[in-house]
């Protein structure tokens, strides 16, 4: 090993959050970058790198273990190398944010991209979309499923912007936690409109703008861009 952290990332998924936090961390870390194939699943490399052969981001540590789940993997590291701008101890608003990033704004926000994919004809969605077109059922499939998780998410996305009316960030304190880290990137998303037409209040906007501004956060995007253009030269192979 090389006594550094080996980021374990795949294109198009949500290793952003890995990226930022051990830039915010200051910790030394190599990059091995995964292309997704032509009908935008994981290759074969990833599945022989990590466990259950699909999860990524995943990380593979210094001692030579390789962890998965991103809330697990922000948790771990913040828990073992603590910093000036960060809990080492996760309180309990970071602990709470951290789960409802994934358990229930993801969850959303996953089924509303995928009912997208499927309206384009995406992948391994095909056959579903042919059935669909056959039908004529493709726009009132999409626009149910669409009105579905509006519905769903918008409460959500207005639960947040009122948590962030009176907190600085998503660990109730002035430092970094566990649910900054995890929240970061369906926000994110939302705000640049590639996950569907949910409305984020000014106080969550302005938390997102905040973030992507911080220096770590700048270099994380960077350093993400740069591996993805030296390492991948086009699609893997299946």
């Amino acid at each position: 090993m090389s006594g550094k952290i080996l980021i374990h990332h795949l294109t198009q998924s949500r290793s952003e959050r890995i990226f930022w936090l051990l830039e915010e961390l200051g910790l030394p870390y190599d990059v091995k970058v995964y292309a997704r194939t032509k009908e935008g699943k994981g290759p074969k490399s990833l599945a022989e790198a990590v466990p259950m052969g699909k999860q990524a981001p995943a990380i593979t540590l210094p001692d030579g273990r390789t962890i998965t789940e991103s809330g697990f993997i922000v948790n771990q590291l913040l828990s073992h190398h603590p910093s000036a701008s960060t809990e080492s101890t996760a309180s309990a608003d970071s602990i709470f944010w951290n789960h409802f990033s994934e358990g229930s704004l993801m969850l959303h926000l996953q089924s509303a991209f995928t009912s997208n994919k499927i309206a384009e004809g995406f992948g391994a969605y095909k056959i579903l979309y042919l059935l669909l077109f056959f039908q004529g059922g493709i726009w009132a499939f999409n626009k149910f499923v669409q009105g579905l998780e509006k519905k769903n998410l918008q409460p959500m996305l207005d639960y947040v912007e009122e948590f962030l009316g009176t907190n600085p960030g998503f660990s109730g304190n002035d430092k970094l936690g566990e649910g900054d880290f995890m929240m970061i990137f369906p926000l994110s998303a939302i705000a640049k409109g590639g996950r569907g037409p949910y409305i984020l209040g000014p106080k969550t906007e302005a938390w997102v703008k905040r973030t992507e501004q911080r220096p770590a956060y700048v270099r994380a995007m960077q350093r993400m861009k740069e591996e993805e253009e030296r390492q991948v030269t086009g699609p893997s192979p299946e």
